[in-house]
């Protein structure tokens, strides 16, 4: 299911541009909200449901935990943050996420940094960002939800037909 996600979409400036300011940036712990001005960090216990509408249907669980970098300013907020699935020293997959006012890009990269999927045209609306993605085969939908805390991110796929092909709904809890 994840696979449909990682489509041919356009590179994406924004976020490749904050992927990279807050990944050079040191983070500075403390227990301040992830909306602080500065950069920050957090340590975060991701819990993942994945849905996958495919013969036979299935749904399965996955548990890891998660660093995120975060760089906010008055004009962009960026994210980074990077999973480790396998549990190793550097992470699987790591995941930016940028906004600017209204608008938002989304990154999902590889360990060694490989582009796996970039979306473009997000909108933001205060703490959370949305990406629609319409393609011959289907939709995705993504949402991110930045809590003071807590995040959470939605991502469905739908069929050309409007079924719900695939999702994978991960919630991160700050430890």
């Amino acid at each position: 299911m994840i696979e449909k996600f990682y489509s041919h979409w356009p590179v994406m400036a924004l976020a490749l541009a904050a992927a990279m300011a807050s990944g050079c940036a040191s983070g500075a712990g403390g227990k301040s909200s992830i909306h602080d001005m500065g950069i920050g960090s957090k340590k975060y216990t991701a819990h993942s449901i994945i849905f996958n509408r495919s013969a036979p249907p299935s749904v399965s669980e996955k548990k890891f935990r998660c660093e995120m970098e975060s760089l906010n300013r008055s004009d962009l907020r960026s994210y980074r943050f990077s999973n480790f699935l396998s549990n190793g020293a550097e992470p699987d997959v790591v995941v930016t996420l940028a906004i600017s006012g209204r608008n938002a890009g989304l990154g999902i990269y590889n360990s060694v940094g490989t582009a796996l999927a970039e979306y473009t045209n997000g909108k933001a609306v205060e703490n959370m960002a949305e990406f629609e993605l319409r393609g011959n085969e289907g939709v995705t939908k993504i949402k991110w939800y930045l809590g003071e805390d807590n995040i959470l991110s939605v991502f469905e796929s739908y069929d050309a037909t409007g079924v719900l092909g695939g999702s994978e709904n991960t919630i991160y809890i700050s430890r």
